[in-house]
């Protein structure tokens, strides 16, 4: 198969118009409404702004975990380790408030959007990285409606999971290709986007790390992209991104005064050893589709994944840059450091999930026998790929289908209570809530502008 090289930038950003407008109609306006659910309310609530001292308390609030509990939640000790301080965040949820109000659906579209940028820019990233368009538009539609991001997109309050990975694929879009004539430009921008990243949503802390271990795969980016980064320029790069990281954890250390750091840490750690092994398997086999096999089938999962191993394997042995898939491996490693801090879940892979489809796309663009396979081979290889996207995007929308029906049909049911006037100035005792309303109960009448003194 030759290489096939979109020469036309505006081709290429065409595109990457169709995939925005893919995933806009098909996650997006595919859904005519939404609904609020687990901490939506709470974190809504807690980010309303109608004064300078609201949006004082907005930017130095140091406990959004609390948001999204009940309202008589008390946190035994804030500590440095044990706090989400993510000002950012709620900063994004004011302006929303205000257009939107208690209308869940203006919030669903907001991440929505979100995500659609993210797949654009991943194509931008993997074409840059791979130089096919079919594989790289694969690649981020493949992204875009993995199974994984179906179980949570949607989620209002997870919004800073779409808004914290656009920030994280600008800065290595800038690092692949950096403004040649006004270096500055790039160092300031990579300066601002990881300080935007890391207040927006801690998770990020990933992207100095990885950064920094680029260099290790720079023989690629000479051979196939042309870039040769210069010794200061990339120390300098990396410099403004630790320098971003280190005002990140000051801003913290002095707000939580440090207290009960290492400790925090060691009792987590220590509580999660356990279940490690057992998380990393999940997401392997979520990664891999073999969640779509039933339950139960323990033999034939295990098989799958070890034939899935085998094909990595060889396709790694047989692969010209190994240094950038070692590297994207660590990468994507990193991205998942919050699986080991707390309950493995889907939506924890969303900023591991580039790296493990770039792994996917370099490995086969860069193996050894990419030229010399041919029209049956070929065949094979795109009808994996293209049942992989399939099996995929159909997962994905039926899972945003059913949380659109069910949590439509809960804030139906909610705002009915809401309204009845029997409860107004009385004592509510829940029983058999719904999950979705299990946190932060007080704050979604609150919201709702329903019994201020509930």
């Amino acid at each position: 198969m030759n290489e096939t090289v979109i020469r036309q930038p505006a081709l290429l950003h065409l595109v990457a118009l169709g995939i925005f407008v893919v995933v806009i109609a098909l996650c997006g306006m595919r859904h005519s409404e939404w609904g609020f659910g687990v901490d939506d309310c709470g974190i809504l609530y807690g980010s309303q702004v109608s004064s300078c001292d609201d949006l004082k308390n907005l930017l130095t609030d140091t406990d959004h975990y609390a948001l999204s509990c009940p309202s008589n939640y008390q946190r035994d000790s804030k500590s440095f380790a044990n706090v989400y301080y993510r000002p950012l965040c709620r900063l994004f949820f004011a302006p929303q408030g205000c257009l939107f109000g208690v209308e869940p659906y203006g919030y669903f579209f907001i991440m929505i959007l979100f995500h659609a940028i993210n797949a654009v820019l991943f194509f931008y990233l993997a074409y840059r990285l791979t130089r096919q368009h079919w594989l790289s538009l694969w690649m981020a539609l493949f992204f875009a409606f993995h199974r994984n991001v179906g179980m949570f997109m949607g989620w209002i309050a997870a919004q800073n999971y779409p808004i914290a990975l656009m920030f994280v694929l600008v800065a290595l879009l800038i690092v692949i290709k950096p403004v040649q004539r006004w270096p500055w430009v790039s160092l300031a921008s990579l300066f601002l986007l990881t300080l935007l990243a890391l207040f927006t949503f801690e998770f990020t802390l990933f992207l100095p790390p990885l950064i920094t271990l680029l260099w290790y795969a720079r023989n690629f980016f000479k051979e196939e992209l042309g870039i040769i980064w210069s010794p200061y320029f990339f120390v300098s790069m990396i410099s403004v991104m630790w320098g971003a990281l280190a005002t990140f954890m000051l801003t913290r250390w002095v707000v939580f005064q440090g207290a009960g750091t290492s400790e925090s840490i060691v009792s987590i750690v220590s509580q999660r050893s356990g279940r490690v092994y057992a998380d990393i398997a999940s997401l392997c086999a979520e990664l891999c589709n073999i969640t779509v096999i039933p339950s139960g089938n323990f033999m034939i999962k295990s098989t799958l994944l070890v034939v899935c191993a085998g094909i990595f394997g060889w396709l790694f042995y047989n692969n010209r840059y190994k240094q950038l898939i070692v590297v994207l491996i660590v990468g994507m490693g990193l991205a998942l450091w919050p699986a080991l801090l707390r309950p493995y879940t889907s939506r924890h892979s969303y900023f591991a999930l580039p790296f493990f489809i770039l792994i996917l796309g370099l490995l086969i663009r860069y193996a050894r026998q990419y030229y010399s396979w041919h029209g049956k081979q070929w065949a094979v290889v795109w009808v994996v790929l293209s049942s992989m996207l399939v099996l995929n995007g159909y997962q994905s929308l039926s899972l945003m289908k059913e949380s659109e029906l069910s949590s439509c049909a809960m804030l139906k049911s909610y705002r009915q209570l809401c309204a009845n006037p029997t409860i107004q100035g009385r004592t509510l005792c829940f029983i058999g809530l719904p999950v979705r309303y299990a946190t932060a109960l007080a704050q979604a009448v609150w919201f709702h502008g329903v019994n201020k003194n509930f």
